[in-house]
């Protein structure tokens, strides 16, 4: 195995040396039971941390509610075609999520099941696939990384697919960590080509993680240098090759040409020739490489700073891997991002922090040759002290901040407890909001014998393609009556879905048009004025105050007044009274 050039102050340390700098004993029993009961322990605090907020239940935000009206009215074979919604999703984690349905019921446990138990297999899997890649020290400040992440919990509780990248990502670690170390044995392999087939039908950047995991195997000069293992590893990438193309052709290319997924992530390719190239770059590398990391450490949101930090740190770390344990550890946590990086380019891959989620095992484990590298640089004497100093520095910087995740307040809209009172309040006209649309719906289907006429209708009404959809520029503001298509009556209450107000905002990162059209709030506000004589109540979540105080200040001018109102983080229920006919033409 080629050797770079050395590192000063760092003493190299490979498979085949296993003398760590770290302990005072190198082959002492005493230190791999400790290093065995600390990752233990945080893995303890890991697995804690995500079941209290899976049990904690917070409700579904829009993006979840979105995939949850699909999972819940579609048969396993309908879950294979185009989603409702505009949502897009591996098939095994939308059948895997049924199955949880069918098991737990159609709440949030059983749709958020998968994406907890594919969390807590990433903690499982992270320290001994780990341990066998770099040694004690960093697997150990690895599995602190991954115990504590924010981002890796936040995702362990939405019923969405992304807590699944990470999980497959762990695994391919996992597989391709003995083979590294031993590539003598066919069944490694076998293991290897297997699970790589099965992660691109799970997750789809599991292509990039084996694009590393190809290039690591393929500059190993133990395989390089043997031709039977040569034409193993030409076997295996040809076997993932197909693979993809297959699921490409058939199942990816639908979702990477979608005109509405093209246009909301646009702003995250890294797309050449761009007037703005230089701040998509900026900001997918701050989303990459800084965001998941440093913000979740408490240091303060300043990106320019953070960006130079979270690259310098990440960009030490895969040096520090390379040059202590060869050149296929350095290749596989630098190829993976190129490889995301590449397709961003090519306008195939957004590059954000949910769409970065399956690397968080790369990025951890180059953080922790960086801090071992830092490490190394103090007296061999010192180093034990320094290093156990570190990791406790870490823990108390994010522990709390972890666990205020699960504790406290939830970032995202809090709607369940307000879709069921108002669903149990009576027969008045009930105003959506178009953003609260999927959780109303969700909130008042009653699955057990679900009205899919119902669910159908707002499907095609509130898809990307309808007037009632949040994130597009709405239709030409209109005045809309009840022989429009956009009331429902549903169990003898009219529902009166909110027309798009034509905000718009890409990739999560910044609003292209941050007010409503003009014309837009009276000419809602009319729609709820002529459902009623008298009273009518409005459900609005994941909105911004742009948007609804327009539309209360609307009806406020046609005489409404908010008799009651209650809400939540991101939600609100508003009950209006309005003035009687004869009342409102006398005056």
């Amino acid at each position: 195995m080629a050797v770079s050039a050395p590192i000063p102050g760092l003493r190299r340390r490979t498979r085949r040396s296993p003398v760590r700098a770290v302990h005072v004993d190198a082959g002492g029993r005493a230190h791999a039971d400790w290093y065995r009961a600390a990752a233990i322990a945080l893995i303890t605090f890991g697995v804690a941390l995500r079941l209290l907020l899976f049990f904690r239940r917070p409700s579904l935000w829009l993006d979840e509610a979105m995939v949850a009206l699909n999972v819940g009215s579609r048969s396993f074979g309908g879950l294979g075609h185009p989603l409702d919604f505009d949502q897009t999703a591996p098939i095994p984690f939308l059948w895997a999520t049924k199955a949880a349905t069918l098991l737990l019921g159609m709440n949030e446990w059983g749709l958020r099941l998968v994406p907890l138990l594919a969390s807590l297999g990433v903690l499982i899997l992270i320290w001994p696939a780990a341990r066998r890649l770099v040694g004690d020290e960093e697997a150990l400040l690895t599995t602190a990384f991954a115990s504590c992440s924010i981002l890796l919990l936040t995702y362990a509780g939405e019923a969405k697919q992304y807590g699944v990248d990470g999980f497959v990502t762990a695994g391919l670690l996992a597989l391709v960590a003995p083979l590294l170390a031993d590539a003598s044995r066919t069944t490694r392999w076998r293991y290897l080509g297997a699970g790589g087939m099965v992660a691109l039908w799970c997750s789809m950047p599991a292509v990039f993680t084996l694009a590393g995991i190809a290039v690591a195997l393929a500059v190993d000069q133990r395989i390089r240098g043997d031709r039977r293992r040569l034409r193993r590893l030409v076997v295996v990438c040809g076997s993932w090759a197909a693979t993809f193309v297959v699921l490409y052709v058939f199942v990816y290319r639908s979702a990477m040409h979608d005109p509405y997924l093209r246009r909301f992530w646009e702003p995250t390719f890294f797309t050449v020739g761009a007037a703005d190239a230089a701040r998509r770059i900026t900001d997918g590398l701050y989303q990459a490489l800084a965001s998941p990391f440093l913000s979740e450490l408490g240091v303060p949101d300043h990106e320019g700073a953070l960006l130079l930090l979270g690259v310098g740190l990440w960009a030490v770390g895969v040096a520090a891997a390379w040059y202590a344990h060869g050149p296929p550890m350095g290749l596989l946590l630098i190829v993976p991002y190129l490889a995301a990086f590449g397709a961003s380019a090519a306008g195939l891959y957004p590059i954000a922090a949910r769409m970065q989620l399956f690397a968080t095992p790369f990025l951890y484990l180059a953080g922790a040759s960086a801090v071992l590298a830092a490490v190394e640089l103090w007296p061999r004497a010192w180093r034990p002290a320094v290093y156990g100093a570190a990791l406790l520095a870490f823990l108390l910087a994010r522990a709390p901040r972890a666990a205020g995740v699960v504790l406290g307040p939830q970032d995202r809209e809090e709607s369940r407890g307000l879709v069921q009172a108002l669903d149990r309040g009576g027969p008045d006209p009930v105003y959506l909001f178009a953003s609260g649309v999927p959780a109303w719906l969700f909130y008042t289907t009653d699955w057990h014998a679900p009205d899919t006429a119902r669910l159908h209708w707002y499907a095609r009404v509130a898809g990307s393609a309808g007037p009632a959809f949040a994130n597009a520029p709405s239709r030409a503001p209109r005045s809309i009556h009840d022989g429009d298509g956009l009331t429902y009556t549903y169990h003898g209450r009219r529902e009166i879905v909110g027309v798009g107000d034509g905000m718009e905002y890409r990739g999560g990162l910044r609003f292209l048009q941050p007010w409503p059209d003009p014309g837009w709030a009276s000419a809602e506000a009319a729609r709820l004025r002529a459902a009623t004589d008298s009273t009518a109540s409005i459900f609005a979540s994941h909105f911004t105050p742009a948007e609804l105080g327009p539309l209360l200040a609307a009806i406020w001018h046609l005489g409404g007044v908010v008799e009651e109102a209650r809400a939540e983080r991101s939600a609100a229920v508003y009950r209006i009274r309005f003035p009687a006919q004869r009342e409102r033409v006398t005056s």
